[in-house]
């Protein structure tokens, strides 16, 4: 794949935030790795305190912004990934995924 912008997206534990930035920095780094701009749906919700309906509004905007998706193993664990997933789907993003990184 060429340089592309992609959506970073996963599970998110509020009460394990540190797992979470470290998994979300740690692809975030593999993908800018491999030359991809990256947008991390963890620093956005973090930067706008907000979650739900609320933080579905700042991201998708984002993840349309951008051309593919990249999912952590635990993304079906979450309901916002799973809807920011299936946007992706349905726009014809390129969905990769963490094992593809490995």
């Amino acid at each position: 794949m060429r340089m592309a912008k992609v959506y970073l997206t996963g599970a998110i534990d509020r009460n394990d935030i540190e797992q979470a930035e470290a998994r979300f920095n740690a692809a975030a780094e593999r993908l800018q790795g491999k030359n991809h701009s990256v947008v991390s749906s963890l620093r956005i919700v973090r930067s706008q305190f907000c979650s739900g309906k609320a933080a579905l509004k700042h991201l998708i905007p984002l993840l349309l912004g951008c051309e593919a998706i990249f999912l952590l193993d635990n993304w079906q664990q979450s309901d916002r990934a799973r809807i920011e997933e299936s946007i992706a789907r349905f726009s014809g993003m390129t969905i990769l995924r963490e094992q593809d990184l490995n």
